[in-house]
């Protein structure tokens, strides 16, 4: 295959023109034929070894999205920060599965900022109540000096 793609690429650089165009089997063209009688020969042929050099451009996506998963996970386990969200997605993956449009609230929700963690304290959903609003004093039954 790389030596017909060099041959092709050369000569295309030397001014020809080549078109490829695709032949119904089997139809008495001796051309055809004759491709066709090698191509099953090479095909069954246990002394042809054929290296094929050139990388498919979809294996180079997968393998460079697999590396960027890799490292954002190591980024992400490593990270003492995030502790809020990382209750909702313990890992990169569980978090790449779900399609997620993020709103000032989920995202409220999700970085523990904001009332949230009070807000679940008022129903026993949740045992610390950082971010709590602060009560205000309880005076008693001081009258109201106005």
């Amino acid at each position: 295959m790389e030596e017909i793609r060099k041959k092709v690429a050369s000569l295309v650089a030397s001014g020809w023109q080549i078109r490829f165009s695709w032949v119904k089997g089997h139809t008495g063209i001796h051309g055809n034929e004759l491709a066709d009688k090698v191509t099953k020969e090479a095909a069954w042929s246990t002394a042809t070894y054929y290296k094929y050099t050139r990388i498919p451009k979809t294996y180079l996506c997968h393998r460079a999205a697999a590396e960027a998963k890799q490292k954002w996970q190591a980024e992400w386990t490593a990270n003492n920060k995030a502790a809020a969200t990382k209750e909702f997605f313990p890992s990169v993956q569980n978090r790449l599965g779900i399609k997620l449009t993020l709103t000032a609230k989920l995202a409220a929700v999700l970085t523990g900022h904001g009332k949230t963690r009070a807000y679940l304290h008022l129903f026993n959903l949740r045992d610390d109540a950082r971010n709590m609003r602060p009560q205000r004093p309880n005076h008693g039954s001081s009258p109201n000096p106005l």
